[in-house]
């Protein structure tokens, strides 16, 4: 596979839960559990070091929750499903990329 295919899909995925994330952000912001005050109490931490931690003891983001709660635990039916569609999507905005430029067509 070329580098630039290889890219090309970090970058849609990327993409992906990017806006995932900016979604769930939204959603805590209009549920009250993100607020501006949360905001300036996270500024004023060391966030390098124990980011997470801080953010979870504050009850914002926990990522490995968030991900159980949209697309199902590890290893269950419902998390292989998300896994498929995330990759189906993938795979389909590779194919629009491909037929955008033939360059980067990953059929031989």
């Amino acid at each position: 596979m070329k580098k630039k295919n290889i890219k090309e899909q970090a970058d849609t995925i990327r993409n992906h839960y990017a806006q995932k994330l900016e979604d769930e952000l939204e959603r805590l912001w209009n549920d009250g559990t993100l607020n501006q005050q949360k905001l300036d109490e996270l500024r004023e931490q060391h966030l390098r070091t124990k980011s997470i931690e801080s953010a979870n003891r504050m009850n914002l983001l926990d990522v490995d929750a968030q991900l159980d709660e949209f697309f199902g635990k590890e290893g269950t039916p419902e998390r292989k499903a998300a896994e498929e569609r995330a990759y189906a999507f993938y795979s389909k905005q590779i194919n629009m990329e491909d037929k955008k430029n033939p360059e980067t067509q990953t059929n031989p």
